[in-house]
């Protein structure tokens, strides 16, 4: 509802990431700083994953249907933001064993507003909110299966995404780094076989 009917310019920033991601549109890569681009600081040394996906959808609309570009890139967020609930309910499967328990983090996750809100605005907070959610829920499973090399290397995958989308996952990815060193390090796993599972 909130992605159909709220009013451009009451998200934080909507219209920078609108205007960031439409010159994404435009190149395949990242796209040069021009005089019309200044508005938007140097757009060349920012992290850009999120306004690189959001070009990328802006010329499946362009291709397709050819709808309001706002509400395409609310829909989207809004899917990602769906993403992060999936998540949210796969981290609770692990660590909640009754099955009501298990729905109530969803639960209270969609009915807070500031979530609700982001979720239905251009925002690059929605990408990096599902992918720190993936890095915890791969860092669970690294947890319950340390052995697992393909767990190690989700959660630095998802992390380095994440860093490509917003810098601030930088302190995320130390702890969960940090964390990381200290089971291998305690259970004895950095061997050779370790890393020979490929």
């Amino acid at each position: 509802y909130l992605a159909l009917n709220l009013k451009m310019g009451v998200s934080p920033d909507s219209y920078y990431h609108l205007e960031v991601s439409q010159a994404y549109s435009e190149t395949l890569g990242i796209p040069e700083n021009t005089p019309e681009t200044y508005k938007w600081r140097d757009i060349t040394r920012i992290p850009y994953l999120s306004f690189w996906i959001n070009g990328r959808i802006l010329n499946l609309n362009e291709l397709t249907f050819n709808l309001d570009e706002v509400i395409v890139l609310r829909l989207s967020n809004v899917l990602t933001a769906i993403g992060t609930l999936i998540l949210v309910y796969l981290i609770s499967k692990r660590l909640i064993k009754n099955k009501w328990g298990q729905i109530l983090p969803v639960f209270l996750l969609s009915n807070t507003l500031m979530f609700v809100f982001l979720s239905s605005s251009i925002n690059y907070d929605n990408l990096v909110v599902l992918l720190s959610t993936a890095s915890l829920y791969f860092l669970l499973k690294f947890l319950q299966e340390p052995e697992k090399l393909s767990n190690t290397l989700l959660i630095f995958v998802v992390l380095l995404l994440g860093t490509l989308t917003k810098t601030s996952v930088l302190p995320l990815a130390l702890i969960i780094f940090i964390i990381w060193s200290v089971v291998l390090f305690k259970k004895k796993i950095l061997k050779k076989e370790y890393f020979q599972q490929f």
